[in-house]
């Protein structure tokens, strides 16, 4: 009995320190930004004003590229057997492009941060879906993107993607 016991003893608690550890690390949502009262928009409004600026004609956009490329693994049975690089820009408005500026290494953390989740979901796998796949890596740029600089209005492009043998 007392085999069995300590294992899962000790599995129980390093299943808790794990947890413990992941929610006293993971990084603080940032505060949303302050809106006047002559400002003030509800969620719905905010999400619709942020769908709405690509389509506005008025609204001047610039397209920031993200400078070095991403490269991602691909592993076959525990070994590299191909890279996946891409190139990334984001596209804004050009008033808020000097911001955008200063947030590109939290940016650049997140998209490798997805990129490799990604990766290591085997998404990555199958060549003859790029297209799907292309959809699904741009689907997840653009969240982590949301999610890193939500007070922001930006749409991720990847304007280059290569496969290359080991």
């Amino acid at each position: 009995m007392k085999k069995i016991l300590f294992p899962v003893l000790v599995l129980i608690l390093g299943a808790g320190a794990g947890i413990g550890a992941g929610m006293f690390l993971a990084p603080k949502p940032e505060p949303a930004p302050e809106v006047s009262e002559g400002d003030q928009e509800s969620g719905e409004h905010a999400d619709k004003a942020k769908d709405e600026y690509a389509k506005d004609p008025d609204v001047e956009l610039a397209t920031m590229d993200m400078g070095d490329q991403f490269v991602v693994p691909i592993l076959a049975d525990g070994i590299i057997a191909e890279h996946v690089i891409l190139t990334i820009a984001l596209e804004t408005e050009a008033e808020t492009l000097e911001y955008l500026e200063k947030k590109l290494p939290k940016l650049r953390a997140a998209f490798i941060i997805a990129l490799y989740d990604y990766a290591s979901l085997g998404a990555f796998a199958d060549p003859m879906e790029n297209v799907n796949m292309l959809k699904r890596v741009t689907k997840a740029l653009q969240e982590a993107a949301d999610y890193t600089v939500p007070d922001m209005q930006t749409k991720v492009l990847i304007t280059n993607f290569i496969r290359q043998n080991a």
